[in-house]
């Protein structure tokens, strides 16, 4: 509704009542007035346009002349822009001599080849903690003259080494394996039926640890130091098909529990070396000698799926799968890894 030609309408029967806003004999002149002032309207806008378009014509003008002057591409660049381009150029010029500068070394704990092959994958290296590492630094040529297993040295675990174990198991296995740290390593070590062997550098007179095996050798060793569910499928994929009786004597049944050697000298034999030696030492005890296990009918061990180092190292020793346990060991965030 129009209220300037109109001061009633109805819709849907009702009458809207609008108000007048002019008197009534005043509308025949409306329409030249409203008129005369859309062409003045029109008139002033177009007048205003020309003069903004005149403003933005000198701008450009006098912004084309100062870009000539300090020689930018653009004519439309701000004032400013000079400051602009002196910061970038000093920034430019502070990271390219940065990057001519020596490059940082990598830390000890970044590199990749000091994780074990037992941690999960995505695992961060954890601290070198061993006091063998600080001999190695120290006397980088005992390293160097390892060429093979038979260049280290070789020797029975005592409680005094306890503190070497819990800083090599920290090291190689994740940190729930070993919740108890040094006081259950001194317990293993002077259990009598643990099999504990190291390897030592020669020259270093400190005798600091390198390498461990330790393997169980009766059954009180393996229900103390493994778990119920290592009991069970014991029984249940060994003794049991295979009708080994299991019992205290005649020990018919060893348990690899770990095996291990510090990342400096590691691709160079040794973990085999104390592997084959550990088994050795079980077969002695079961009664046999080195050709003979006597008593002794057969060797398990468990490990994660994902450790193949580990994998080619024992199967190489004789060993052989006999079953894979689906999500048996915690992995980064949700991960679960089987065991074999």
């Amino acid at each position: 509704v129009n209220p300037f030609f109109f001061s009633s309408h109805r819709l849907r029967g009702r009458a809207l009542v609008m108000p007048r806003l002019l008197p009534r004999h005043a509308h025949g002149a409306l329409l030249p007035r409203a008129f005369a002032c859309l062409v003045a309207a029109t008139a002033a806008l177009l007048g205003c346009w020309f003069v903004f378009a005149a403003g933005i014509g000198a701008r450009a003008s006098c912004f084309a002349g100062f870009s000539a002057e300090v020689g930018l591409r653009r004519p439309w660049a701000l004032a400013s822009s000079p400051i602009r381009l002196q910061a970038s150029g000093k920034l430019l010029a502070k990271l390219r001599k940065k990057s001519a500068g020596p490059k940082p070394e990598l830390k000890e704990d970044q590199k990749a080849e000091l994780l074990s092959s037992a941690l999960p994958p995505g695992s961060l290296a954890p601290p070198l903690r061993a006091r063998v590492h600080g001999v190695l630094k120290a006397r980088p040529e005992l390293a160097e003259a390892v060429t093979g297993a038979d260049g280290m040295l070789y020797a029975p675990m005592s409680v005094e080494d306890a503190k070497d174990l819990t800083d090599l198991q920290l090291e190689w296995f994740p940190e729930e394996s070993y919740p108890d740290g040094q006081p259950w390593c001194e317990q293993l070590l002077s259990d009598d039926g643990v099999v504990a062997l190291k390897a030592t550098l020669p020259g270093d007179d400190s005798g600091a640890v390198a390498g461990v095996a330790v393997a169980l050798s009766t059954r009180k060793a393996v229900e103390e130091f493994t778990s119920k569910a290592t009991m069970h499928l014991l029984r249940e994929e060994l003794t049991v098909p295979n009708f080994i009786p299991w019992a205290e004597d005649p020990r018919c049944l060893g348990y690899v529990l770990s095996v291990g050697v510090v990342h400096e000298l590691r691709r160079r034999g040794v973990a085999g070396e104390l592997l084959r030696r550990a088994l050795d030492e079980l077969s002695a005890r079961a009664g046999g000698d080195a050709g003979d296990g006597g008593s002794l009918r057969t060797v398990a061990l468990d490990l994660a799926a994902y450790n193949k180092a580990a994998i080619r190292c024992y199967e190489a020793a004789g060993f052989r799968k006999i079953k894979e346990t689906p999500d048996s060991y915690a992995g980064e965030g949700r991960r679960r890894h089987s065991s074999l």
